[in-house]
């Protein structure tokens, strides 16, 4: 009777537990964790399931195009951090490669944020973070996050499309040092092997037309070097006769101006992590 006994309530307190398993599945916070594979980290629960799996798609496509690792992020509790250090240390813990973006609101600092690092930062200008920003930071104020985050992934995608500026530089905030971008230049190996023909050829035409200018016989040829070679030694003395001096002022641009376009800049500094993050934020 008593072995009856246990063996039900073994029974019921399964049943219970797979009933508390399948409620779990349905929870909303359950379903973000779950999702954070696909870039939603959504601290602050200020998503719904369903807008969750909205913007991973998002997400997903601008990675895609992009080739940069993208997250959404939410926070209610940055932990001490500024809405700027919370998100780098965020990159730092998940960024698998080098080139990556990560748009956080915190609600600890009340601050909405973009963080850039590798190739991103150079189609991510200081200007082109606040015009990603102005597409998010009103549904911010009203509370949209999924609006706002939409926004900013949508007007990020737009900025890549538009490519990097041909003028784009860095300026590092912790140094002054400015760096103007260049693209990166690679030769293919089928470029290589035109340069080495068209090299062949030439030496080729040279060669073949002095043997049949001068029509040399090798094993016959000797040149007398006591009637062709000769020194002659000249004295020569310069002297100068008169000289004209022309005196001309040369306008300077005086101008305190930079010679910079603040367009194209890209204002980075070093993380924490010693990474290299680019980035801009506004308050709400």
């Amino acid at each position: 009777m008593i072995r009856q006994m246990r063996l039900k309530k073994t029974c019921l307190a399964m049943m219970v537990g797979l009933f508390a398993f399948f409620c779990g599945m349905t929870d909303p916070v359950w379903v973000l964790q779950a999702g954070e594979a696909e870039g939603i980290y959504d601290y602050a629960k200020l998503l719904t399931e369903e807008e969750a799996l909205e913007l991973a798609g998002e997400l997903s496509e601008l990675a895609a195009k992009s080739g940069w690792e993208i997250f959404v992020l939410t926070t209610e509790d940055a932990k001490g951090s500024s809405a700027r250090e919370y998100s780098e240390a965020f990159l730092d813990g998940h960024l698998i490669g080098d080139d990556g973006i990560v748009y956080t609101i915190d609600m600890d600092n009340r601050e909405v944020y973009l963080a850039t690092t590798g190739d991103a930062i150079y189609y991510l200008t200081d200007n082109r973070i606040e015009d990603v920003i102005d597409e998010g930071y009103d549904y911010v104020v009203d509370g949209a996050y999924k609006a706002a985050f939409s926004g900013m992934i949508t007007a990020t995608g737009t900025a890549y499309d538009k490519g990097i500026p041909s003028d784009q530089y860095t300026y590092d905030e912790d140094t002054g040092k400015i760096v103007r971008y260049q693209e990166p230049k690679s030769v293919k190996w089928y470029e290589v092997l035109v340069a080495l023909a068209l090299a062949c050829g030439a030496f080729l035409a040279v060669f073949l037309g002095v043997l049949g200018k001068y029509r040399l016989k090798w094993d016959a040829y000797k040149y007398d070097f006591h009637a062709n070679g000769r020194v002659d030694v000249t004295n020569q003395e310069d002297r100068l006769v008169n000289q004209l001096v022309t005196h001309r002022h040369i306008q300077r641009n005086t101008s305190s101006g930079s010679s910079h376009s603040s367009g194209s800049r890209s204002s980075v500094h070093t993380g924490s992590g010693g990474r290299s993050y680019g980035g801009g934020g506004r308050k709400f």
